[in-house]
């Protein structure tokens, strides 16, 4: 809530709120119009609408007998300071893109119809039998089943299949970063800031 007296702003959640803040005592619910009477108007703000390129600058107040319409003008953004505006967008969208691409790569991968988790821990019990199954082997007392992010176990009786799992892994971090990669060619191609809002992993 905005009001203007003798030249002046008065902010506030309400009117009370600013008659108080002057020292100014007013009925348990003044209105507007008890408001006006003291002589402050309430500030309507008229902002045009504007692209990415164009900001709201100064403004120019209409006096009214009831009100003051604050209509703001509108001027061009200076080019270099769009191109500043854009590549600073570009660097956050693609550290936003890489840190989707991590999240995803240390998430799931789908095997034997089910999601299996490679986040940190996950990952070190993976590389640790990856290393006997390249000797074709698993490990002494390998339950013979691997537990699914469902908490169901997808049966793995032997090396052979444990590198069927491994490879499974191995392919969605492919379409990971062949996913990341379109994003990058789109984000590489945007050229306003909606644009490159708009890319999402």
């Amino acid at each position: 809530m905005l009001y203007k007296k003798d030249g002046v702003d008065y902010a506030g959640e309400s009117i009370r709120d600013i008659a108080a803040a002057q020292n100014i005592s007013m009925a348990v619910s003044p209105s507007t119009a008890d408001f006006i009477e003291l002589g402050y108007l309430p500030v309507i703000e008229i902002r045009p609408s504007i692209t990415e390129t164009q900001r709201h600058t100064t403004y120019t107040d209409n006096v009214f007998p009831d009100r003051i319409e604050r209509v703001y003008n509108v001027e061009n953004i200076p080019v270099e300071d769009v191109a500043v505006s854009l590549e600073n967008a570009r660097k956050d969208k693609r550290l936003q893109l890489n840190m989707s691409r991590l999240a995803a790569n240390t998430s799931t991968f789908p095997y034997g119809g089910k999601l299996i988790a490679c986040d940190a821990l996950s990952r070190s019990d993976i590389d640790g039998v990856l290393g006997f199954a390249l000797r074709g082997s698993l490990p002494a007392g390998f339950p013979g089943v691997w537990k699914a992010t469902d908490n169901t176990y997808v049966p793995i009786p032997d090396a052979a299949t444990f590198l069927l799992m491994f490879d499974a892994m191995v392919a969605q971090g492919v379409t990971n970063f062949l996913h990341s990669e379109q994003k990058k060619a789109e984000l590489a191609a945007a050229e306003t800031l909606a644009e490159i809002a708009a890319i999402q992993w």
